[in-house]
């Protein structure tokens, strides 16, 4: 792969790849309907065609571990299908545990349809920061002359990413645990 794909691969992975408040039915849905509309409109994230992004099983053990709030006669809420896409998005990187703590700390007296369009907000602001820190990434491993090849740079870029993403996760995750304890005294 050469380095002018990997930016092509850049701008369409973040394109496409979260689901706007106007895009959630604003009705009810039955557990089928939600599995329909999650399954394909987060059908960017899967890796290959047969993945399933979400299965029954998933959703009722979510609800069954509390980390999911319990249907309404068997139907879900549009905070529901809210619910269902932050769980999506921050299982990437952090546990169901620390996703449940992180909603009993913060979603149980908030707006979730406010909480998620500043998620979203924030997110696109993120998205243009990581496609330039990408090209940034990509700018210094051209210039430098030890790296005789593209495989080797794309190793190195690779490398750069996940430990960023490490660094990330383990911050998101002492944040989580301060506030456990701020949350259990």
């Amino acid at each position: 792969m050469d380095i002018q794909k990997i930016l092509e691969l850049t701008d369409k992975t973040l394109d496409d790849c979260k689901i706007e408040i106007s895009e959630i039915p604003n009705i009810n849905l039955y557990m089928e309907q939600v599995l329909t509309f999650l399954n394909d409109e987060l059908d960017e994230f899967k890796r290959d065609s047969k993945d399933k992004i979400y299965t029954k099983s998933m959703i009722n053990n979510y609800v069954k571990s509390q980390v999911l709030s319990k249907p309404d006669n068997k139907k879900y809420t549009p905070n529901h299908v809210i619910e269902l896409l932050l769980i999506f998005y921050m299982k990437q990187i952090l546990s169901l545990d620390d996703i449940k703590i992180l909603f009993d700390y913060s979603l149980a007296n908030n707006n979730l349809k406010e909480i998620y369009a500043s998620y979203l907000n924030h997110t696109n602001n993120e998205y243009l920061n990581v496609s330039s820190e990408i090209n940034n990434y990509i700018n210094i491993l051209q210039s430098d002359k030890e790296l005789k090849n593209d495989e080797t740079k794309i190793l190195i870029l690779i490398s750069l990413l996940t430990a960023k993403a490490n660094a990330y996760k383990m911050f998101s995750e002492k944040l989580i645990d301060s506030l456990k304890k701020d949350n259990d005294k």
